[in-house]
């Protein structure tokens, strides 16, 4: 073979391999296309989160809430206008006392509903239009508005006073007390709760009860004869007729013209059967205020156990002669 010839088929096995090889090359990648479209696709929720994140990280930094700024325009907006609303709901109040000294009831009320209509929370609006409903006989309405009042200032004793009274107004009578007791906790011996309080457990019948708020009430003013009285006449309910003849004698020594505090005190008298103090006090009540003003109590049962003695019956044809 010549030098030529063996040039050519040295040429000719290189192409060859050249050949194979790419042949090879080609079926590989065929192959793994193959192995590929094959694979299952990634779950939707996966894409999604993936393309929720992708759209997340491509989106620009925006700021998340309002900027100091702007906080601080807000804040001072919402100040002014809640000095404008107090201002306004102070002159209404003060327009509509002016009219209330005037007699103008309804333009006093008109001025305070407008104003606690734009201004419900305040306190001063409230209390207005509760004392208002207060003189005018209107006590569920006070009471509304104090309730009202106190939720937005529970502090308010004024308040609670107007409150209490509305209550004994209304023969409310636990809710009276209840209102009381509140006053009282910061300080026990306030006249006026403690007043209340005790009449509203003799209007329920509990002397027991209404008997502490009473000798408060005396220690704090020794004065009110009416207070005075009230304790005595606890006491006789409760049957405890000598203190009772006592509280009764001192009143008359204080005030000698407290015509019920006679009735009371020979009522004590009859109930521990001293007929003769029974005579000698309505005696003495009839020569102050005329056998007239007397004659009704003789028919009292209360008196039923002194009325057949003669001391009784003589002093009850004394009064009918008298009259």
């Amino acid at each position: 073979m010549s030098l030529t010839n063996r040039i050519v088929l040295s040429v000719l096995c290189l192409l060859l391999v050249a050949y194979l090889g790419v042949l090879g090359a080609s079926l590989f990648r065929t192959h793994q296309s193959r192995q590929a479209a094959a694979a299952p696709a990634p779950p939707a929720e996966e894409q999604v989160v993936a393309e929720q994140e992708t759209e997340a990280d491509a989106a620009p930094n925006e700021p998340v809430g309002p900027t100091a700024e702007e906080l601080a325009s807000r804040d001072a907006a919402q100040v002014r206008d809640a000095i404008r609303r107090l201002k306004a709901a102070l002159s209404a109040v003060r327009r509509a006392e002016t009219q209330r000294e005037r007699g103008n009831m309804e333009r006093a009320r008109s001025l305070l509903e407008a104003a606690v209509a734009d201004s419900p929370h305040v306190v001063e609006l409230r209390m207005a239009l509760a004392d208002l409903a207060y003189v005018e006989g209107e006590f569920a309405e006070a009471r509304d508005h104090l309730l009202a009042a106190l939720d937005a200032d529970p502090a308010r004793d004024p308040a609670r006073l107007l409150l209490a009274r509305t209550y004994q107004a209304m023969r409310h009578h636990q809710a009276a007390v209840r209102m009381a007791d509140w006053l009282l906790e910061d300080d026990q011996f306030l006249e006026e709760p403690n007043q209340i309080a005790a009449l509203a457990y003799m209007a329920m019948n509990d002397a027991q009860q209404a008997v502490p708020y009473f000798r408060r009430q005396v220690a704090v003013n020794r004065d009110n004869i009416v207070a005075r009285n009230n304790l005595a006449v606890a006491y006789s309910r409760l049957g405890n007729f000598d203190e009772a003849i006592r509280l009764f004698r001192a009143v008359l020594q204080a005030d000698p013209g407290n015509a019920i505090t006679y009735y009371n005190l020979a009522v004590s008298y009859a109930k521990t059967d001293n007929v003769d103090r029974v005579v000698e006090t309505l005696k003495a009540a009839s020569e102050r205020f005329g056998p007239s003003f007397v004659q009704s109590w003789l028919l009292s049962r209360e008196f039923d156990g002194v009325r057949e003695t003669p001391a009784f019956a003589a002093l009850q044809r004394a009064v009918d002669e008298g009259t």
